[in-house]
């Protein structure tokens, strides 16, 4: 008897036997012996797919993957803007409009109101620029010319606050004037010193910029180069016209108090 149960002991039983002696514990123990084959050969199927998803590589995971394809799209996106800015910049037909109007003959003085060493008229002359040139352009406006994005205009969120170019020039020109005033009057001007160099530096990035190279001729006997030489310019006017239109009433962004003034 022994020797045949040991015999049974290496058979290869069927599914739904196991390999016990005959005995009180035969029944449960074959049912747990079944209950653990069934556990081995029939695992839950998140189970059997997180053990697959741990098999991939790192970078073949859900997560990286999500974050590298949104990292692809906001590089697309920035370049993007900066191609369609540098098309703008390239057909150079300027933002305001103004360049629609064409040019006109100007003619250019060494000597005029603004240069007149009597302060009392020099003044009055330089005084007469009252337009800051602040303007507020609507977002979407400004993304379609590939602007950067801009702070929100106080009286309306659907804008931002730019300042035009020819304004800022204006500005600086205007800044250094009243700080050789200053000099020339004794005062210290020390602490304006940082706003100072950077008149400068941004009068002197615009002029490389624009590299201009119209000739100025040299008269006869005299260092007046250009003096009394005719150019062609853009209506200032014009572009007066529009900043006071697209005004961001600077420095407060609320027209009323600018109104109350």
């Amino acid at each position: 008897m022994d020797s045949q149960f040991r015999e049974s002991r290496n058979l290869h039983l069927p599914n739904g036997y196991c390999n016990v002696p005959p005995g009180p514990l035969k029944r449960c123990q074959c049912q747990i012996e079944l209950e653990r084959t069934s556990t081995a050969d029939h695992k839950p199927e998140n189970q059997h797919s997180m053990e697959s998803l741990r098999r991939r590589p790192f970078f073949l995971q859900p997560t990286p993957l999500i974050l590298l394809s949104l990292l692809l799209v906001a590089c697309n996106i920035s370049l993007y803007a900066q191609i369609r800015w540098l098309q703008l910049a390239a057909d150079d037909h300027g933002f305001t409009g103004i360049y629609s109007r064409g040019k006109s003959w100007k003619q250019f003085h060494t000597y005029t109101e603004y240069s007149n060493v009597n302060q009392s008229i020099s003044d009055i002359a330089w005084g007469g620029f009252t337009t800051n040139g602040f303007v507020a352009i609507p977002h979407r406006e400004a993304a379609r010319a590939g602007l950067p994005a801009a702070e929100d205009f106080p009286d309306d969120a659907e804008k931002g606050v730019y300042v035009l170019a020819g304004f800022h020039e204006l500005h600086c020109v205007i800044y250094l004037r009243e700080v050789i005033q200053d000099l020339m009057a004794g005062k210290s001007v020390d602490e304006k010193a940082v706003h100072i160099n950077h008149c400068y530096d941004a009068l002197r990035q615009e002029i490389q910029c624009r590299a201009n190279d119209n000739p100025l001729y040299a008269p006869y006997q005299s260092k007046l180069t250009g003096d009394g030489q005719f150019r062609l310019c853009r209506d200032w006017d014009a572009l007066t016209e529009f900043a006071k239109e697209h005004t961001a009433c600077w420095p407060t962004g609320h027209c009323a108090d600018i109104e109350a003034l």
